[in-house]
């Protein structure tokens, strides 16, 4: 599996006409467009509702996998940072000595403040604003300003997690287990790339959705036909051929899907030889952090997505982007390649957000691929797995 998905994928050269008509037409309306616009969203009550009544439809809010908390960048030596999701509350702080990443559970095991909102970090530890309890990064309380002993059980939960390629991810088990698998290295070495583009949004869907998209490829010709420029959309239309590379012998938590698209104009049937490419998705565990790797014949770019799960009352994802490539990728083309990418993803935001998940679905041959993936994705939840009927759905 490594060796197929480091090795480098042939591409051909880059569609300079269509590169350049993009920035011709990037400010064109998009009402030329022969897809018909999407209804306004139902009234916030409506939505509720709907809400509830798809969320007790869905598998646990919370497989067991890594999760992006934070951007390296926004943790500074010195700083503490909250970040709510997975059910829980975190604490991200960097020490001001070690300057290594922390992370516990925001809350105090004393009276139940949240020690990352007002908290500040003093050395290695972060003290909470309601009483000065400090706690080191293993999660040990190490100080009561106005207590002469501290008690054995003053101690919040300390998090596994890791830092690597410009995010922090934390392990999150239902069954408190360690880590049954490692993240996936950033896929460019270090100083070869750039930064490109970033995005964050918030999506009413389960984590799940997502990942089984990628598997879902018969969906990709009717719903990823069109190119994102305006005008010429309308006068070429995409289609796709797909693979999958899954070994659940000898890589059981890794999933990689290629995907072929082929450019073809209205005016002819054979596809155009120059807008030949290939799209890479990596998923390590359930989808927490994603690598997609488009091959350009220049260099590649690569957008990490990542997803945190934080409706435990209903379907709700916090979505992350960063988007880099490698040095040698002209801006135009990275640009080209993100804009893309994007609405293809966004393509899909208007059906998971109207969809349910359906337990026993009715499969014909072709979508075997689907069943796999959904094999695949069991293994990611445990007995102790919270669901959506153990909450209560009132609000």
């Amino acid at each position: 599996m490594t060796d197929i998905l480091m090795s480098p994928v042939k591409a051909a050269p880059p569609l300079i006409v269509v590169l350049v008509a993009s920035v011709v037409a990037a400010s064109s309306v998009r009402f030329l467009q022969l897809r018909p616009t999407q209804p306004e969203d139902a009234p916030v009550h409506e939505q509720i509702h709907d809400q509830k009544r798809r969320a007790g439809q869905f598998p646990p809010p919370f497989p067991n996998g890594w999760y992006k908390l934070a951007r390296s960048g926004d943790v500074k030596p010195g700083q503490v940072v909250s970040v709510n999701g997975l059910g829980r509350a975190f604490a991200v702080f960097r020490g001001e000595i070690d300057e290594e990443i922390h992370v516990l559970d925001a809350l105090c095991p004393h009276l139940g403040a949240n020690i990352a909102i007002g908290g500040v970090v003093e050395g290695d530890a972060v003290k909470c604003p309601f009483h000065g309890w400090k706690f080191d990064g293993s999660g040990a309380c190490i100080e009561i300003p106005y207590a002469k002993s501290i008690p054995s059980l003053a101690r919040t939960k300390r998090w596994t997690h890791r830092e690597f390629a410009g995010v922090i991810v934390v392990w999150y088990d239902a069954e408190e287990r360690e880590p049954m698998y490692e993240p996936v290295t950033f896929p460019l070495a270090q100083g070869t790339f750039r930064r490109i583009g970033y995005r964050r949004g918030t999506l009413p869907m389960h984590i799940q959705d997502f990942a089984e998209n990628a598997a879902d490829w018969m969906h990709f010709s009717l719903l990823h036909d069109r190119l994102s420029i305006p005008i010429l959309d309308r006068f070429f239309y995409v289609t796709h051929r797909t693979e999958c590379n899954y070994n659940p012998e000898t890589n059981p938590f890794n999933f990689v899907f290629n995907d072929y698209p082929s450019v073809y104009s209205i005016f002819s049937d054979t596809p155009i030889d120059a807008a030949k490419a290939v799209a890479q998705v990596e998923f390590t565990g359930p989808g927490g952090l994603v690598y997609f790797r488009f091959f350009t014949p220049q260099g590649q770019v690569v957008i990490v997505k990542s997803f945190l799960p934080v409706g435990e009352k209903g379907l709700q994802l916090t979505m992350e982007d960063e988007a880099y490539a490698e040095n040698s990728v002209p801006w135009l083309v990275a640009k080209h390649v993100i804009r893309e990418a994007n609405k293809a993803f966004d393509d899909d935001i208007f059906v998971w957000r109207h969809k349910t998940y359906l337990h026993r679905p009715l499969f014909v041959k072709e979508d075997a691929p689907v069943k796999q993936f959904r094999d695949y994705y069991k293994k990611f939840y445990s007995p102790n797995s919270r669901t959506y009927a153990h909450d209560r759905l009132d609000w």
